[in-house]
């Protein structure tokens, strides 16, 4: 079915499962470990296309999620309300670069050593 079945047998069955890779023997994998009646979330827009067998998908539910299906005129308050309340730290997740450092920044995303950057123009 094209599932990885080290990852699957080390994750066992699941209720939910949520991929942020795009990869498609990630999918799969996400996928396969499904109970009946489990769900699982796509983010990753990954360029690949994604093959199952449609007894893959019996029982199970498969939605991609963009930009997390949420009402931005209530969500981004609550994010807003989180962050005052220092619940939601997003200011620690962010790192600016000037424009000129766009390579910097593409580095650091791709290393994990930031996990969004922010490029800034020359003012």
């Amino acid at each position: 079915d094209g599932a990885d079945p080290g990852l699957a047998d080390a994750v066992g069955e699941v209720d939910h499962s949520f991929d942020t890779t795009g990869v498609p023997e990630v999918i799969r994998t996400a996928i396969a470990v499904l109970r009946p009646g489990g769900s699982c979330g796509l983010v990753g827009a990954g360029g690949g296309e994604v093959t199952l067998r449609p007894a893959a998908l019996a029982g199970r539910t498969v939605r991609f999620i963009l930009e997390g299906d949420a009402v931005p005129q209530q969500f981004i308050p609550m994010l807003i309300g989180l962050w005052r309340q220092g619940r939601f730290p997003f200011d620690r997740l962010i790192r600016t670069y000037p424009l000129g450092g766009i390579n910097d920044a593409e580095r650091d995303s791709a290393s994990g050593a930031t996990v969004k950057p922010v490029l800034l123009p020359a003012s």
